[in-house]
């Protein structure tokens, strides 16, 4: 797995995540996600988390498609920091960036308040687009996965701030 690699990450329930790999450290991949032939957001995948890889024939042909279209990957996330979870939660908080934290059984969708040494706080937003009332927080060890920049989120996050005004 290379930086540029258009490739599968496979998570512990199977589910396949396509996109190019725009990161890789000591503690994550950083995916920027590909969603219907288009760029959407990034997925910070631990690599303890990952299940399989799959950079194939069909893959590169996927890859050639993309260049072909000419996709716009400017975007690349550099300001993440992907030495940790702390590291990269705290570089999400200072951007003020919306993050999804996908854990053992659910997602969690909102801002960053606090990036502590074994979990992170978060101020979320509920699926209507209304910011939540309660912090919530999401031990480090069952996330398996974490998203910046999606559509999803940047509209409810939009929508919340707009009625919160």
């Amino acid at each position: 797995m290379d930086a540029g690699d258009y490739l599968s990450i496979i998570a512990p329930d199977e589910t396949a995540y396509d996109g190019f790999v725009i990161g890789l450290s000591g503690a994550f991949v950083l995916l920027q996600n590909v969603e219907d032939w288009r760029l959407d957001g990034v997925r910070a995948f631990p690599l303890s988390q990952i299940a399989d890889i799959r950079h194939d024939d069909v893959k590169r042909g996927q890859q050639a498609v993309l260049e072909w279209r000419r996709i716009d990957r400017s975007d690349r996330y550099e300001w993440l920091d992907l030495s940790g979870f702390p590291g990269l939660f705290e570089s999400a908080r200072a951007r003020g960036a919306t993050v999804v934290v996908h854990d053992e059984e659910v997602c969690d969708l909102g801002v960053v308040i606090a990036a502590g040494d074994s979990a992170v706080v978060l101020r979320t937003i509920d699926t209507g687009g209304n910011w939540e009332e309660e912090p919530w927080s999401v031990d480090y060890q069952d996330i398996w996965q974490v998203c910046l920049g999606d559509a999803y989120s940047d509209v409810l996050r939009a929508h919340a701030d707009r009625l919160s005004d």
